[in-house]
């Protein structure tokens, strides 16, 4: 469970077991009862305070007085950053399935904050009358909680002697001295703490000044077993407890960290089942670091089969001739398969150096720090927009299930903030997405678009086999050509009488192609699907399997024409990203027997930050051209966006608009605005709910998240509400 379901949840589900909700009893004169208290520091939520002594922790902010059902009584805090008061009455109104929550009653001024405060009464099916005092703060842009479940007849004696005093003593965490991650901390060999940190710790902490240092060389860690708090279960196998090894080139430019290769990265030793990718971070000094300079920077762990993206931060001291030891976290992920905390130590060896490329890759860097996409918090926004329609922007989610999310609008990112288990994370603009099926949009069609531009939309009518050796024993990819496969349309499946269009990806045969590692296994999979008794492109069955075989025919068109170098993923990251301003793009690979370059995957395997996503929709938006240079085919890109006649096939799902429609790798959503008149709204969709929708006002909304909630419907409400359109 999440520290949110936690904690402002909870009494969410006992109050909807409840037969009744309504004001708590006027209090009466009870008898005073000491609950020893003790004082906390939650590294969870950056909040101090005190609560019960020997109560018993269940979850980060949930504690307990006893074990057993009915768990009564119940104390909850938290703290979340990005979330507001109108967010709290949209989302927990709605799971009450109430029209608002009971007013708030009071309000009252503690030593840090300004709450306000609500009690009622429940009645639960097994304690018996419940009393919830809850209290709400918004401070700044982060809400902070608390709330106490007791039974009846206890709670005056309760809110006397815990809920009251553990409101006057919730603090935010102030950061005036670092206390943790410490130079004596990260001078020793391994790790002093006891879990993960809040992280802004990963930030200058009191007074900080710029760094003292340049670091300049390689960095060298070498794979280390890691330790691991496995959340829901999750399973957590041996080669997966080692952090991947890893030597790679770092220099500093002004303030900022920047690695030398942001490509996947293997790990250096034979335990580590992970790969990594590292971003820019930043570089300052304090002045308790005994005279050494302090880094900070992102990464994310990934597999070779799945397009999981475990968000995680280093850091280390260092001078001009070495550095302290590695600490690292990883406590936010989209795998909701694999929730899992990891935190470790280890030495690094730091090998001073001229870098070959710095030449070259300091302007680089100075010049992608020029084209950044400007972003600014969500809570602006609220200057100028109803508050209560933004709180809806994505009402049905935990936001700690949700990576990034926002709004494009004016060529700026409205972000909300990105949030994890242990507090913000300190570089929203470096964190890396594990996009799933986001790739086909921002991979394959883009690379089908531009080939169109290049060499005509003929190349939409190819035939597979005619760039693909085709070994499966019927006949049913014969007729099939690139348009088929990009709009999953090939005829190509198992069993016709499965129910849903995305069916096929659940059967057995679909992981054998995920953990084949060869473009030819992986070949060999796509192959032993049957036949489907309808002909391509006449029903939308959607298997990534392809979008791969379309990938190789790509790949070998492109080198038909411009010779046996030719990649094709490195041809749109040349002739479409880096005109576009992104210039680093991870993608998955099959890997080679032989230790030749694999084939992208493109059916998942894309890793983009919000910068990337802004960028590539606004050259959807502008028709495919930037700076005055067609990039992609405007023709198809149109038809592509469903801004044509052509309106791709139905993909079986339908809301009270009419059907939902799948082509060229872009989903559509019908509807109808304010004003009644309707549209198709393109968008991207990959597994887990990650969606970055097209809005007809110009506006792009994105939100990646592995909460398995699906629809962009709440996101393009909410940018109608900002700025309607009609046609």
């Amino acid at each position: 469970m999440s520290k949110l379901a936690s904690t402002l949840m909870v009494f969410v589900l006992l109050v909807s077991a409840c037969s009744s909700v309504t004001p708590a009893p006027t209090p009466t004169q009870v008898e005073a009862l000491e609950v020893p208290l003790v004082a906390f520091a939650d590294q969870h939520f950056g909040i101090e305070g005190v609560r019960p002594e020997g109560w018993t922790e269940t979850a980060p902010g949930t504690l307990v007085q006893t074990v057993s059902p009915p768990y009564m009584p119940q104390l909850f805090y938290g703290a979340f950053p990005g979330l507001s008061m109108d967010w709290a009455n949209t989302y927990f109104a709605r799971q009450l399935n109430l029209e608002r929550l009971p007013n708030r009653e009071a309000s009252y001024e503690s030593q840090a904050l300004n709450w306000e405060l609500t009690t009622f009464e429940v009645d639960h099916p097994e304690a018996g009358p419940i009393v919830v005092d809850g209290a709400l703060s918004e401070e700044g842009s982060t809400l902070y909680a608390l709330a106490l479940l007791a039974p009846a007849d206890a709670h005056e004696s309760l809110h006397e002697a815990i809920f009251l005093p553990a409101l006057e003593a919730f603090t935010p965490l102030t950061l005036d001295e670092r206390d943790r991650l410490t130079a004596t901390d990260l001078m020793a060999d391994l790790y002093q703490g006891v879990g993960p940190v809040y992280h802004d710790y990963f930030l200058p902490v009191g007074k900080s000044a710029p760094s003292l240092h340049k670091l300049e060389g390689t960095l060298t860690v070498p794979e280390f077993k890691i330790q691991f708090d496995s959340l829901e279960d999750a399973s957590v196998s041996a080669s997966r407890q080692y952090f991947p090894g890893f030597s790679l080139e770092f220099f500093t430019h002004e303030d900022y960290l920047v690695p030398a290769t942001r490509d996947i990265v293997p790990s250096t030793g034979e335990e580590s089942y992970w790969s990594i990718i590292v971003s820019p971070g930043r570089v300052w000094s304090e002045p308790g670091d005994d005279g050494m300079s302090r880094a900070s920077f992102p990464f994310i762990l990934v597999s070779d089969q799945y397009n999981q993206a475990h968000n995680g931060v280093a850091t280390f001291l260092y001078d001009d001739t070495k550095v302290s030891s590695f600490y690292f976290q990883v406590v936010q992920e989209t795998a909701s398969w694999r929730r899992v905390d990891f935190w470790g130590q280890s030495l690094m060896d730091y090998s001073p150096s001229a870098i070959k490329d710095r030449d070259t890759l300091a302007p680089e860097f100075a010049s992608e720090l020029s084209l950044q996409t400007p972003i600014r918090p969500w809570a602006e926004l609220e200057e100028d927009h109803d508050p209560s329609l933004l709180s809806t922007f994505n009402d049905r989610f935990d936001p700690r299930e949700i990576s990034a999310s926002g709004l494009v609008m004016d060529d700026t990112i409205y972000l909300l903030p990105c949030l994890t288990r242990y507090g913000e994370f300190p570089f929203c603009r470096y964190m890396r997405q594990g996009a799933f099926s986001v790739t086909k949009s921002m991979g394959a069609a883009l690379a089908m678009l531009r080939l169109a531009e290049k060499y005509g939309e003929e190349v939409f009518d190819l035939k597979l086999e005619d760039y693909v050796e085709v070994t499966a024993q019927h006949d049913g990819w014969d007729d099939v050509t690139f348009r088929d496969a990009l709009n999953m349309a090939t005829g190509i499946g198992d069993d016709p009488n499965l129910q849903g269009v995305t069916a096929e990806e659940d059967q057995p045969r679909f992981d054998q192609f995920l953990e084949a590692r060869s473009a030819q296994d992986k070949l060999d999979v796509c192959f032993s699907y049957g036949n489907y008794p309808w002909g391509p492109g006449e029903v939308v069955r959607y298997n990534s399997i392809n979008t791969f075989v379309l990938s190789v025919a790509m790949d070998t068109f492109l080198k038909s024409k411009e010779g046996p170098e030719a990649d094709i993923w490195d041809m749109v990251v040349e002739e479409v990203y880096e005109p576009i301003g992104i210039f680093h793009a991870p993608m998955m690979r099959t890997h080679e027997p032989d230790g030749s370059r694999g084939i992208p995957i493109f059916g998942f395997g894309l890793f983009p930050t919000v910068d990337d996503v802004a960028k590539v929709t606004r050259l959807l938006l502008n028709g495919g051209q930037h700076e005055g240079e067609q990039l992609l085919h405007p023709d198809k890109l149109a038809e592509a966006l469903y801004q044509t006649e052509v309106a791709g096939l139905p993909t079986g799902d339908r809301n009270e608009y009419g059907d939902s429609m799948y082509h060229m790798s872009f989903w559509s959503m019908p509807y109808a605005t304010v004003g009644g008149e309707f549209f198709l709204i393109p968008y991207m969709s990959g597994f887990g709910g990650n969606h970055v929708a097209l809005v007809p006002n110009g506006m792009v909304a994105f939100r990646f998240t592995d909460a398995h909630i699906y629809g962009v419907e709440s996101m393009v409400k909410v940018a109608e509400g900002i700025r309607p359109w009609q046609n």
